[in-house]
């Protein structure tokens, strides 16, 4: 993941990466940091040519640099490994050949921080404004360490190629594996319906905080689990709570309006059933008795009463219902069923067939008087007979009326 090119140009010069594994066993010494520079084409007739390098007040020493990338080794011991300024400069170098050399076209200086600066050049360009380089930056931030310029004098950076720096690099591959997501479909434990989450970085120590990438390079160096998990968006989880509350609301009213039609309903109903109801403008008292009782109960829901008796009940199955729409009106629907009935039953061979269905709409007009629209739907008997039972056709009509309260 960090590869990074090996030549860097910097001013005049070219800085090259050299770590322990390119230096010669016989030539490596554990207590030393090797750097290299590259001088760039110095164009000489002789292929070589010579420069004087002082590496702030731990060395100075001739060295001959030879085509074609010209490049001028240098250590430094492990103890004094700071923030040196080397100093370059041409300088003839007298001798037989081919120990001589002229002088290389070089005068200036760089730091050992700008040499490592230049190391990490390619690194960050790679990832420039990137969650990569800034996991780096954090990991090296939680070590007080930088990889960014200005950099105190006795401060040293850290080399690609520290151990610091690839302990890092391996937390950041694992961190960075798979980019976070957001704005995920996901079901969420105590939530019931479906939300949208992102993924976030937490330590399986303490699942309630969520960590940031810093947080979650800290905790990762520190030793601790870093994983990854859902948390629902903030604009899911308002628009959530906004519509529960607005359904709790909702609710609430729903509630508030089913009692009230309750309360009406009872009025109604206390009103309407379980009292003597004239047939419209015949005397409640005619021939013994002949009026109508609303009931809630029993097979019609509506008990009809000549000459002072109760008529019975059909035999064939039978439901009705009565709906209080407001204080001052109500349905009252009875169907008639083929069950029951063997004549029908033979015709139809369905239980479940209407055979007639009674619609009334009841206005309350005082507390003595009804008003009603009625529709009967009444079996075709000829037609069902005719096709076999296989037509099925109704009969409307329609009346209306008025009842008085009996006294």
């Amino acid at each position: 993941m960090w590869g990074a090119t090996s030549t860097l140009s910097f001013g005049q010069f070219r800085v090259e990466k050299n770590d322990q594994a390119s230096i010669p066993a016989a030539h490596l010494n554990q207590n030393k940091i090797y750097y290299s520079i590259g001088l760039g084409d110095q164009e000489s007739r002789l292929y070589r040519c010579a420069i004087n390098l002082k590496i702030g007040e731990i060395d100075e020493v001739d060295i001959v640099a030879t085509a074609s990338d010209y490049i001028v080794q240098f250590s430094v011991p492990v103890e004094k490994n700071e923030n040196h300024l080397v100093r370059m400069k041409g300088k003839i170098k007298w001798g037989i050949p081919p120990n001589n050399a002229p002088a290389c076209s070089v005068d200036g200086e760089i730091s050992i921080n700008q040499i490592i600066l230049n190391e990490w050049q390619p690194i960050k360009d790679k990832f420039r404004d990137s969650d990569s380089l800034r996991c780096i930056n954090f990991g090296f931030s939680k070590f007080d360490r930088t990889i960014n310029e200005p950099v105190a004098a006795d401060k040293l950076l850290p080399r690609p190629t520290d151990t610091i720096s690839k302990r890092i690099f391996d937390v950041c591959d694992e961190l960075l594996a798979k980019p976070l997501r957001n704005n995920l479909s996901c079901n969420l434990t105590g939530v019931s319906e479906k939300t949208f989450c992102n993924e976030v970085y937490y330590s399986p120590s303490n699942v309630n905080r969520i960590l940031n990438l810093q947080e979650a390079v800290n905790a990762a160096l520190d030793g601790q689990q870093v994983i990854k998990g859902l948390v629902e968006t903030a604009s899911a989880q308002s628009s959530r709570l906004a519509a529960q509350v607005e359904k709790k609301k909702q609710e609430e009213e729903n509630q508030k309006k089913k009692l009230e039609q309750r309360i009406i309903a009872n009025k109604v109903e206390e009103f309407l059933f379980n009292k003597k109801w004239s047939n419209d403008d015949v005397s409640c008292n005619f021939q013994g008795g002949d009026y109508v009782v609303y009931t809630n109960k029993g097979p019609s829901g509506i008990q009809l009463f000549l000459v002072g008796k109760k008529m019975p009940d059909s035999s064939q199955g039978q439901s009705f219902y009565f709906n209080v729409i407001d204080e001052k009106t109500v349905d009252y629907v009875h169907e008639i069923h083929a069950s029951g009935n063997n004549f029908m039953m033979k015709l139809v061979r369905n239980p479940f067939i209407v055979v007639g269905r009674i619609e009334h709409r009841i206005t309350i007009v005082s507390p003595t008087r009804l008003e009603y629209t009625r529709i009967d739907r009444m079996i075709d008997l000829d037609k069902l007979i005719k096709s076999g039972g296989r037509v099925i056709r109704y009969e409307i009509r329609k009346n209306s009326g008025f009842r008085k309260l009996c006294k």
